[in-house]
């Protein structure tokens, strides 16, 4: 499995892409992010080893909790055009993290480390020219280590919740570490958040590129910033339909129309104009913490998933994916208890998620879109967050 990342910024875009061959003795991660100048590239390598097939679960990865705000820029602005590296810290066990600075020649810079594959910062222009921080995060890796909400690491091995903590494949029930309630959550106890990964500065002609990878073994973990909330956002989710979640916020099986109800997002709507209402789904959500079934044709690559535009500083945010749904997550359960960059704490609903993936529960679900991995097939996925802005 592979997977790339591509920014670009005439407007600046994000790009996550997965590959995965379906391996017996084990599975290489890539993640790769890279920052073009003035059009969008990805850099793409595939390989995989397959030793013995055997039909298995696909474990999706996506970048998670990438929680968008209007932070203040933190800190120094490196060299224009550069990737800087620097020590950010050290593990509990010791071994040293690094963070990765790649910034390019106007000066929009995103800050990596390769604990977790933390976007740390992602700094981009409003419509004055003027930089600031729109991702949630911490100053070291410390504040990773000790993180519970996932902020802007990767995912996995399968994004979302599993219930029960449990799935069976091929007539044998496999069992996963429980850290959400009695369900598994992004991965379980030490997912791929809480992964040191490899770091690799690559070679680019068009802008600044980085490679992280990471080998996650065959059967790996199957154990038995702030200046306001983001209630005025408008949002666009391209979905007529999402699936409704039960007092553990497991989807129910259901797929429910928007129309008429609070989930409605098919025209610009501000994020908080009806996130208090008397409705039971946002009750046991706290919030919007749901997934939304996305408008998609067959055969066709990427397509528009959401997009966001912040009316004071005029930024505005893209995702556009290949996979089937979306997870809109409103930071229902941000207490304003543990602080972030620059010692700010992050109050309840002071950012937002928006998480391309299969639909939470999968493996229990007969009737979502199967995550199932048969011998010979691969799972390739692309995500891309396009920032661009607004006059």
């Amino acid at each position: 499995m592979a997977a790339v990342a591509g920014v670009d910024f005439g407007t600046l875009s994000v790009r996550v892409s997965t590959r995965r061959v379906n391996n017996f003795a084990s599975e290489t991660v890539l993640h790769q992010v890279k920052l073009p100048e003035l059009r969008r590239a990805a850099l793409r390598k595939t390989f995989g080893r397959g030793i013995r097939m055997k039909r298995m679960l696909l474990f999706a990865i996506f970048t998670g909790a990438l929680l968008m705000t209007t932070l203040a820029p933190i800190g120094a602005t490196p060299q224009p055009g550069s990737t800087t590296k620097k020590s950010f810290g050290k593990t509990p066990d010791g071994q040293a993290v690094d963070l990765y600075v790649l910034t390019n020649k106007t000066g929009a810079e995103v800050s990596i480390t390769n604990y977790g594959g933390a976007v740390v910062s992602l700094k981009v222009p409003d419509r004055n020219g003027k930089l600031a921080d729109v991702v949630l995060g911490y100053d070291t890796a410390d504040g990773y280590v000790n993180d519970k909400a996932y902020f802007g690491a990767i995912v996995g091995r399968y994004g979302n919740r599993i219930a029960h903590a449990q799935f069976v494949l091929d007539g044998k029930t496999y069992a996963l570490a429980k850290n959400n309630g009695e369900n598994t959550l992004h991965g379980g106890v030490k997912g791929f958040n809480k992964a040191l990964w490899t770091a690799k500065i690559l070679p680019a002609k068009d802008g600044q590129s980085l490679e992280l990878s990471y080998l996650s073994k065959d059967g790996e973990d199957l154990a038995g910033q702030g200046s306001g909330d983001i209630l005025g956002h408008l949002l666009t989710i391209q979905a007529d339909k999402f699936t409704p979640v039960d007092a553990a916020l497991i989807p129910t099986g259901e797929l429910r129309d928007v129309a008429g109800t609070p989930f409605d997002f098919r025209k610009p709507t501000a994020i908080g104009v009806r996130i208090d209402q008397d409705d039971e789904q946002l009750k046991l959500g706290g919030g919007y913490d749901h997934n939304y079934v996305l408008r998609r044709s067959a055969g066709v690559g990427e397509s528009l998933a959401a997009r966001v535009v912040e009316p004071g500083s005029g930024r505005a945010l893209e995702v556009w994916t290949t996979e089937p749904g979306v997870q809109f997550y409103t930071g229902n359960f941000l207490d304003g208890k543990t602080p972030g960059k620059g010692g700010v704490p992050y109050p309840r609903r002071n950012a937002f998620c928006l998480e391309t993936q299969h639909y939470p529960d999968s493996p229990n679900q007969p009737k979502f879109p199967s995550v199932i991995l048969n011998p010979g097939e691969r799972y390739h996925t692309i995500t891309t967050y396009k920032f661009s802005v607004e006059k």
